[in-house]
């Protein structure tokens, strides 16, 4: 219940109290009154019939006597009246109907007015001439009661709607104040804290409102140095201090999660011979200020999501990068010499694989060294070695293939559980994919394609269309993760489509989550605002894929307010390492404070349980949690 309530049933209580109390009063006092008033009228009568009777009485004329009851009580509030004239004997009796003007039953039953009877005898001199007896009837003092009885309670009634609302309007406007602190509690709940608050006329409210003011400001604070201090930490993790770009830590890391994908890939490495001939002269100065100049020209390229750029060693920056055909990996490698050339005038060779698998990081960077040697031997000084085994397929191709596959619902969907550490399931994650001549294709491996074309959002309407359709199948559901891709989350279409979509399953909206791979809150913040707005409207959550992946800062994580957010792999893959177990501590404390729900991923025993429960994450996802069940 709200205080406004709480406020406004109380005074209603004490003013229904407060009317209660004199409406007795008043009922009281009335009922004293008629009861006396009753009393003296017929005292009153009994004295004047006397009177009036006497000299037909002493006449002893029994018809005057009749005809001047007749007039006396003719419609008077008696039941009855009785004359006896002593010397005859002759009795007259009169009768009155009793009325009784609506008086309700209950009230009668009370019996709150008595019967009064009165006796008189009337007499000239020493001689009795006439007993005169007087019976009243307490219907008309029960209808005066009743009369009075109802203005009053209509008057209170009327005094009470009126009181009652201008006591609402006032209360509501003393309120004004806490529901402007409530509603800006409620912002900083959802991390949001851009607050602006008007000082209240009330002057006891004004400290409160100057220290919850300096409250937000010390809260803002602190989560910005929380942000500060965990981008610090990623930095001196994973971040090479000359280029800006990330280091061979990182670049393993990323090499590593993307082996088990079966995403094609092209992997290369950039040697520059002027750092080669510095490092050899130990002038470490020429290599740093070298890869000072050349570090954000590639950084450049790494602002796309699906690039990825690292230095390797002194003289060398290695690349990865998603393959789609022979012509992309050529204007790839014709990119990477512009961006090169353009830092300053150097001498370099670039060499490159495609890979659509590999066992391990270190084989394939063999394969890459391999092709830089051969690069030198290249007219362009650029060679691209070919280790992948399956067909080549175009791009017009792996489209039309996926688009064959949604309209036959030939779309396999699989599904991973992440459990919380000290909690039951939070939801299933959506993996999907096709079948190809008989093998079977992940998402990761046409999305490329399907976003080239901008097809991805029709992809990813298709899997929350067949998710909607199970989860209302369900009687017990348990919510689904659908990633979404970057081009998706930039469609107006897509997000069009899916405000339509939420708003006619508000029953199941809850039971949607939504991934959002980490690059669309550094680079396209404003549509993926408007995407997120429309998420939280209607009742659906959100989260981060690839926490921390990118190198850029997380002052995006207090402005979107994510529900969760899925830790990148290479903090799951290299907790032994003590500048990596710092850092997933703090970027994970980070999401924590905010309130978000904290995912490590592709946990695949219980020694990475055990570390991880260390280090303020709050969910699990991987081989040793659930493996990935088939929905065909």
């Amino acid at each position: 219940m709200t205080l406004y309530r709480k406020l406004l049933i109380s005074i209603s209580l004490a003013f229904v109290l407060l009317f209660v109390g004199l409406f007795y009063v008043d009922y009281h006092q009335s009922r004293q009154f008629i009861a006396q008033k009753q009393f003296s009228e017929v005292k009153n009568a009994i004295n004047t019939v006397g009177l009036a009777l006497s000299p037909y009485l002493k006449e002893n004329d029994p018809v005057a006597v009749e005809t001047a009851v007749n007039a006396l009580f003719d419609g008077s509030s008696f039941s009855s009246v009785r004359v006896v004239m002593l010397q005859t004997g002759e009795e007259i009796v009169r009768s009155y109907p009793i009325r009784g003007d609506n008086v309700p039953k209950w009230l009668v039953n009370l019996d709150v007015f008595q019967t009064i009877h009165e006796k008189r005898v009337v007499t000239s001199g020493w001689l009795q001439l006439a007993e005169i007896e007087i019976i009243s009837h307490p219907g008309v003092a029960y209808a005066a009661l009743w009369r009075n009885m109802v203005v009053t309670f209509r008057v209170g009634i009327a005094s009470f709607i009126f009181s009652l609302l201008l006591i609402g309007y006032f209360v509501k406007r003393s309120l004004q104040p806490l529901n402007q602190l409530s509603a800006a509690a409620t912002q900083i709940a959802n991390r949001d804290f851009n607050i602006s608050l008007s000082k209240p006329e009330t002057q006891e409210l004004i400290p409160v409102f100057n220290a919850f003011e300096s409250m937000v400001v010390r809260i803002k604070a602190f989560v910005e140095e929380q942000t500060r201090q965990a981008d610090i930490l990623r930095t001196q993790a994973f971040v090479d201090e000359a280029s800006t770009l990330g280091n061979r830590n990182y670049f393993i890391s990323q090499l590593e999660s993307k082996k088990s994908e079966g995403q094609t890939l092209l992997i290369a490495i950039i040697r520059y011979e002027e750092a080669t001939q510095a490092k050899a002269r130990h002038d470490f100065d020429a290599v740093t200020d070298l890869m000072k100049l050349v570090g954000p020209k590639l950084k450049t390229l790494a602002n796309d999501n699906s690039i990825i750029c690292a230095r390797l060693l002194d003289d060398e920056i290695g690349v990865i990068a998603p393959y789609l055909d022979e012509q992309q990996a050529n204007d790839l490698l014709a990119q990477l010499s512009r961006v090169s050339q353009s830092a300053t005038e150097i001498t370099f060779e670039i060499g490159a694989v495609i890979t659509d698998g590999f066992t391990d990081s270190m084989s394939i960077l063999s394969s890459v060294d391999t092709a830089l040697i051969k690069a030198k031997l290249e007219p362009d000084s650029q060679y691209i070695q070919y280790e992948n085994k399956g067909l080549p397929i175009t791009t017009t191709q792996w489209v039309e293939l996926v688009e064959d596959a949604m309209e036959h619902n030939a779309v396999i969907t699989k599904s991973q559980l992440v459990k919380g550490i000290a909690s039951s399931a939070y939801h299933r994650e959506i993996f999907s994919g096709i079948k190809h001549e008989g093998n079977y294709m992940p998402a990761i491996m046409f999305l490329a394609p399907m976003e080239k074309l901008s097809k991805a959002h029709l992809y990813d309407q298709y899997i929350i269309e067949s998710m909607i359709k199970e989860l209302s199948n369900d009687s017990s559901p348990v919510p689904v993760a659908i990633n979404l891709a970057p081009a998706t989350v930039t469609s107006p279409e897509f997000i069009t489509w899916l405000e339509t979509r939420l708003q006619k399953i508000p029953q199941l909206a809850a039971y949607l989550h939504f991934e959002l791979h980490e690059v669309v809150f550094i680079y396209h913040k404003e549509m993926t605002r408007l995407l997120i707005s429309s998420i939280r409207r209607n009742g659906a959550k959100f989260g981060v894929d690839n926490y921390a992946h990118h190198l850029e800062s997380l002052d995006y994580l207090p402005e979107f307010s994510p529900d969760y957010v899925k830790l990148d792999y290479l903090f799951t893959l290299n907790l032994d390492d003590d500048k990596t177990a710092e850092t997933l501590s703090s970027v994970a404390k980070l999401a924590h404070d905010i309130g978000a729900f904290v995912i490590a991923t592709r946990i695949e025993n219980q020694r990475q349980i055990n570390k991880l429960a260390m280090h303020n994450v709050n969910g699990l996802q991987g081989f040793a949690i659930d493996t990935k069940d088939d929905n065909e």
